[in-house]
């Protein structure tokens, strides 16, 4: 066997670099930086290993860990797979797909590669994050992925500590949730309350954002218009908290998605404070769904197979319009996705909250069911096209 070629568990030697690209990608704040503007970014390389970038608002920085070329390792990223990546108990962790077809196995990838033999995922597909108790940050952690339960495909939810990571028992999430798309992908997310927000891809084609915490199912119908039923794309979610301060009285949860016009979408929704739960309309309608950067700057994704991360309410340093000696924070959701052989990252601004208008509609009582375009997270300089067609969408293009 050459240093090109790996045996995989089922027998099959394959050789590295025959196979095409692919874009698994995963994003997390460099949390050794008390300023958190740095990122490090985890991805494959072209010998199926996992690569380490770090990176800025403005992009890279020249710091990446790469192997070497012809270099060996004990298990190699599945074709294709996904990376999800966390603080995990002062630990910083990326966990992957790998192995081949038939033959899965969850990933510990980086620091130290390690495999969970116990759990058997039947698709490449992973999510995950780590959650917080007071005093102890990455105090335990949450993967999802799919597998089989009576000879029928489920999702499974696992919560682990390090400790017990090659001890796993990974139980199905709630029997009562609606069927979903065998080989959907996946996206997670928690939030300072405590809610696990999973999101798939239904059955019949239709994005939906499950919570394990509070055992809810969201269906975000506007979706389906905009997505290949019978091939899922992939997801992305965030949740930015709620700041009063800025008149965002709820925490959002936004969910980005590629629709089979090969944008990226995003879509977002509000979490109650008092029953924690997710709505996907904004006041009386359905929620909107935009391209992300509208009209020829549109997310557009050329690969086949390229996760999307999300890092949610970054912030830009900027200059302050109405002082020059002053700078402001420009908060925005932070997208990386992979554009040919390289991850990009985009910029994607998020809307503070209500506008001084429609504040003050409210207080004289019109309008009550409307809401403004900024409010619904139209860039500016953008105008909306309605489309009735069975469901409620809107385009976003830029003013002529």
């Amino acid at each position: 066997m050459t240093k090109d070629e790996t045996q995989a568990d089922s027998g099959v030697t394959e050789t590295r670099d025959e196979l095409p690209k692919m874009g698994p990608l995963a994003v997390l704040v460099n949390p050794l930086v008390p300023t958190k503007d740095k990122f490090l970014v985890f991805s494959s390389s072209a010998q199926r290993t996992v690569t380490i970038e770090q990176r800025t608002m403005e992009g890279p920085v020249g710091i990446t860990i790469s192997p070497n070329h012809g270099d060996q390792f004990p298990e190699l990223l599945a074709y294709p797979s996904s990376l999800t990546a966390m603080l995990l108990e002062n630990t910083i962790c990326a966990f992957g797909i790998v192995g081949n077809e038939g033959h899965y196995k969850v990933a510990l990838v980086s620091p130290a590669p390690q495999t969970a033999p116990q759990l058997t995922p039947t698709t490449p597909s992973i999510a995950g994050f780590s959650v917080n108790k007071p005093g102890a940050p990455g105090f335990e952690a949450y993967l999802y992925f799919q597998g089989v339960e009576n000879n029928e495909p489920c999702l499974r939810e696992w919560p682990f500590r390090l400790s017990n990571f090659t001890k796993p028992s990974a139980n199905p999430i709630d029997k009562t949730l609606p069927n979903f798309l065998p080989g959907t992908k996946l996206a997670a997310a928690t939030d300072s309350r405590g809610n696990r927000w999973l999101v798939y891809q239904s059955s019949d084609g239709t994005i939906s954002v499950y919570n394990a915490k509070t055992r809810a199912n969201i269906r975000i119908e506007t979706t389906k218009a905009f997505v290949n039923a019978f091939k899922s794309p992939f997801l992305g979610v965030c949740v930015v908290p709620a700041d009063k301060a800025v008149k965002r009285d709820l925490a959002r949860v936004y969910v980005y998605y590629i629709g089979s016009d090969g944008h990226v979408h995003v879509i977002f929704g509000e979490v109650s404070e008092k029953d924690q739960a997710l709505s996907f309309a904004v006041k009386t309608k359905p929620a909107a769904t935009f391209d992300v950067h509208a009209g020829e700057n549109a997310v557009v994704i050329p690969e086949e197979w390229s996760q999307i991360a999300v890092v949610p309410w970054a912030s830009r340093v900027v200059a302050d319009p109405d002082d020059a000696e002053k700078t402001v924070a420009k908060p925005c959701n932070l997208l990386f996705y992979f554009d040919g052989d390289t991850v990009t990252q985009r910029e994607e601004p998020a809307v503070s909250g209500r506008c001084d208008e429609c504040d003050r509609r409210r207080e004289r009582g019109e309008a009550k069911a409307l809401v403004c375009l900024e409010c619904l997270g139209v860039p500016k300089g953008h105008d909306v096209q309605v489309e009735v067609t069975g469901t409620f969408s809107i385009k976003v293009k830029p003013r002529l």
